[in-house]
């Protein structure tokens, strides 16, 4: 199964960024991810066997221990790659970041002992707004984002890690919660 390890956003930014994606309308060349699917994705897994389900829990366990729940600010957008010819639209995340590299760095290591590829790159917090579906011109992201009335889209405190499967429709991606572990303090709903 294809899966990925994330926090959940609340509905309350949904709708804010639900409401940025309406407001900055229909651009060529861009597919709006479904707000209800938008998350802080720390580690993307791929394909991984069901034995190996209980094994990637106790990673995300230790990627957590001694981690309270984090306050995250969504604010901003942007996109990558810089440049011209941008690839993925994204709303911004403020918190103490440093946590949530070193929890991305902790999946990172401890997933690798289980086969999954290391990160190329270095974890970057965002929520992925949308994808490009061809090819975007940078301007018209920037036009699009002076329609957006406010860059404030809501705080929140994130508790648990979570644990996704990923299975891609026609439609779009579909996202099942496998389940989660809690950061310190909270109650444990492993699936």
């Amino acid at each position: 199964m294809r899966t990925f390890v994330a926090f959940q956003m609340s509905q309350e930014i949904h709708a804010a960024l639900r409401a940025a994606q309406r407001a900055m309308g229909r651009l060529n060349g861009v597919g709006w991810t479904d707000p209800a699917n938008i998350h802080l994705t720390l580690k993307f897994i791929g394909e991984i066997e069901d034995r190996k389900l209980p094994a990637v829990f106790e990673v995300m366990r230790q990627a957590v221990k001694g981690v309270a729940p984090i306050e995250i600010a969504v604010r901003g957008l942007g996109w990558f790659p810089p440049g011209r010819r941008p690839r993925v639209v994204w709303a911004g995340v403020e918190s103490d970041t440093d946590v949530l590299v070193q929890v991305s760095r902790r999946l990172d290591e401890g997933l690798a002992e289980l086969g999954v590829p290391r990160e190329g790159r270095a974890f970057k917090p965002h929520l992925t707004m949308g994808r490009a579906r061809g090819t975007i011109d940078a301007e018209a992201i920037e036009a699009a984002f002076g329609r957006v009335s406010r860059s404030e889209f809501g705080r929140e405190v994130v508790d648990e890690l979570v644990l996704f499967m990923s299975e891609l429709q026609p439609s779009g991606a579909v996202y099942t919660r496998m389940g989660a572990v809690p950061l310190e303090g909270a109650n444990e709903e492993e699936g």
